[in-house]
């Protein structure tokens, strides 16, 4: 798996890279990989696989935070959990997160996705003994709204700063790079003390995944917010800003995705020009 270069992601991850909002400073990045699999991606896949076949109940024997009666984030206790505000589930509804179980073929070859894509993003973590319940399966509606919600307060923060269609040309670039039709949505929902983002709020991790052969795309979302003054922001890990300003270790491949005009600052703040309309119109 590789990670690539989209422009369009840098663009918005320097817009992202940590808004100062009422009371939490919220923190959005983009990362783009081709789900193409390495010699690595294989051992993962054959691991998984040997771990199913010799623990076959292992997963009905787990708690599944996906369908906990809270939304995704992090909870007043500190686990990581569903809250009321975000996410109500109900069984009747085709909008509920179905934990992923590792007891097919289908969701076998998601998860391995999903974890070397959170194994390339996180270098300093090491998912590969990830339980599969911590994986969702969503639907893009539940995943456009999380989103959606959690992006209003920074959106109107910088349109305030002369950044207009936030949300709009998230979505927009999210749709250029993997395809949104023809994607597949999942959500991470580790508890706190497996999270890779450390002392946040509240916390978010989908993927938006497209397998077809002419496309075959991930898209990993990250999203939380930290509670504080806008000294917080500084504080947060230097991962924040990765996206931004690529680290060693991941091959990467350019994409012509961009949102020209969009100049970003050493601290990851958008330098605002008036052609910054104009890039993401």
């Amino acid at each position: 798996m590789k990670l690539l270069d989209i422009d369009g992601f840098a663009a918005l991850n320097g817009v992202l890279g940590s808004v100062q909002c009422p009371g939490v400073v919220v923190t959005a990045r983009l990362e783009a990989y081709s789900c193409k699999r390495v010699s690595h991606d294989k051992k993962l896949a054959k691991i998984i696989q040997e771990r199913a076949a010799t623990s076959p109940n292992t997963v009905a024997q787990q708690p599944s935070p996906s369908i906990m009666p809270f939304p995704v984030g992090f909870g007043e206790d500190g686990s990581f959990a569903l809250t009321p505000l975000e996410y109500q589930p109900s069984f009747a509804s085709d909008d509920v997160s179905v934990p992923l179980q590792g007891d097919s073929a289908e969701d076998r070859a998601a998860i391995v996705d999903l974890i070397t894509a959170l194994n390339v993003s996180y270098s300093d973590h090491d998912f590969t003994d990830v339980h599969p319940s911590y994986f969702g399966r969503e639907t893009q509606k539940s995943v456009r709204a999380v989103i959606n919600n959690k992006l209003s307060m920074p959106s109107q923060e910088l349109r305030k700063a002369g950044v207009p269609d936030l949300e709009a040309a998230f979505w927009r670039e999210v749709d250029r790079v993997v395809g949104l039709k023809e994607s597949e949505f999942f959500s991470y929902n580790p508890p706190s003390s497996e999270s890779p983002v450390e002392s946040t709020s509240w916390g978010h991790f989908f993927f938006v995944v497209n397998k077809h052969h002419e496309v075959n795309k991930l898209v990993l979302v990250v999203l939380y917010g930290v509670a504080g003054d806008d000294d917080v922001a500084m504080e947060i890990d230097d991962h924040t800003f990765t996206s931004a300003a690529p680290q060693p270790g991941p091959s990467r491949v350019s994409s012509s995705n961009s949102l020209p005009g969009l100049e970003v600052d050493a601290c990851g703040s958008p330098s605002r020009q008036e052609s910054y309309a104009d890039a993401i119109g």
